[in-house]
């Protein structure tokens, strides 16, 4: 139940967070990384964590996978940009990852292979 809790609480907050988000850029471990503003992608991987596939890395993309992990939404057009931690599926470890790397300064995301299926790990 708690856990229940805690991501309804996500995702109220994400969208209240995406209403008011302005660009900004993290940057951790001498790696910086766009968020909040349009950025170009040439192929299926150049953003990392972009999982709702708008160009940008953002709270949206941690209510995205939010929803298709726990709420059968559907699944990221790249499943790279949402395996976060390049483990071969998508979970809550790459909603983690994401998170951290928006408000903490964590690891940034990296691309899961490329050619994966998406599968949700609930």
């Amino acid at each position: 139940m708690k856990e229940y809790l805690f991501l309804n609480w996500i995702l109220v907050m994400g969208l209240a967070l995406q209403v008011c988000q302005a660009a900004t850029e993290v940057t951790t471990n001498n790696s910086t990384i766009q968020t909040g503003a349009a950025i170009a992608a040439e192929n299926c991987c150049d953003l990392p964590g972009d999982a709702n596939s708008d160009e940008l890395m953002s709270i949206g993309d941690v209510t995205f996978l939010i929803n298709y992990i726990f709420h059968s939404g559907p699944p990221p057009e790249c499943c790279a940009k949402g395996d976060t931690d390049n483990n071969g599926k998508i979970n809550i470890g790459d909603v983690s990852r994401i998170t951290a790397a928006l408000f903490t300064q964590g690891p940034l995301p990296v691309c899961g292979a490329v050619e994966m299926t998406c599968s949700a790990d609930d």
